[in-house]
């Protein structure tokens, strides 16, 4: 069972990750291609930049995922609002990763950043946070509802075309003795 949330969390970290960066990969390919990008901006460093804010994701991706395994315990993801859900992804995507980034300087050595160098990504940060959560909660639901509907399909049908009533459970209580 443990195994099983790791690997999700893992896994959710890696597809947010893959979002995050291809949302900052065409976020800097816009802004190059429009001539907004500073003039010793290159393709290399592009994808530099995308890929940071990849791993960025990634960080976002795991800490919100486990946020949803202690939050939304034993629950369908049918049963989950897509709004709570987009909301969750935007407060943990914008109070985590400025967190993050402080550690990592202070971890390097560099010595706290000034917040306001930070906070200002915060909007940005609540926006894919919030994007990420509501697409891999809508994906969930749509493949649980392909699930449910390949098992409803599996099911054979009673010969009045209605489904099959699904079998009793055996009482043994009343069976004849030998």
């Amino acid at each position: 069972m443990l195994a099983r949330r790791l690997r999700a969390v893992v896994r959710n970290a890696v597809l947010w990750g893959l979002g995050w960066f291809l949302a900052g990969l065409g976020l800097v390919t816009t802004l190059m291609l429009t001539g907004m990008a500073p003039r010793d901006a290159t393709w290399f460093r592009a994808i530099g930049l995308a890929a940071r804010v990849g791993v960025v994701g990634g960080f976002a991706g795991a800490i919100f995922a486990l946020a949803t395994v202690l939050l939304y315990r034993g629950r369908r993801m049918r049963e989950m609002s897509w709004v709570r859900f987009a909301l969750a992804g935007a407060v943990v995507s914008a109070t985590m990763i400025p967190l993050f980034l402080q550690l990592l300087n202070v971890i390097s050595g560099d010595g706290p950043v000034a917040w306001s160098e930070l906070t200002d990504d915060i909007p940005l940060l609540a926006v894919l946070g919030g994007g990420a959560a509501a697409t891999w909660l809508a994906l969930a639901q749509r493949a649980e509802r392909r699930e449910t509907m390949a098992d409803a399909a599996e099911t054979p049908a009673a010969p009045n075309g209605l489904p099959r009533p699904l079998a009793a459970p055996v009482s043994h209580a009343h069976a004849p003795q030998r």
